[in-house]
């Protein structure tokens, strides 16, 4: 079973086009691919936006942590600065 299933693998499925057919595969093999690659490009939106959701809430607790430690006067000082020239840069 084995040797007759290497077989059919290697030379193709002759039931599945004709022995004169100039194409190399048949038209299943054009939307088999067509397939996984929209299913690869959907998998891969669902992991960006996983991706891209957590750095959001990851960078508005930063933002946060930002703003309990230095308060409302530490944005004023930073806006002291920068109109006085004094801002890093």
């Amino acid at each position: 079973m084995q040797i007759a299933i290497a077989s059919l693998s290697a030379t193709g499925c002759s039931a599945c086009r004709p022995p004169d057919s100039p194409f190399p595969a048949p038209p299943g093999a054009l939307f088999f691919w067509s397939y996984e690659l929209l299913v690869y490009m959907v998998l891969l939106n669902f992991l960006l936006a996983i991706i891209v959701d957590a750095f959001s809430e990851v960078k508005e607790k930063t933002h946060e942590t930002v703003r309990a430690r230095h308060g409302e006067k530490g944005r004023e000082g930073g806006d002291l600065c920068r109109r006085t020239g004094f801002a890093h840069s």
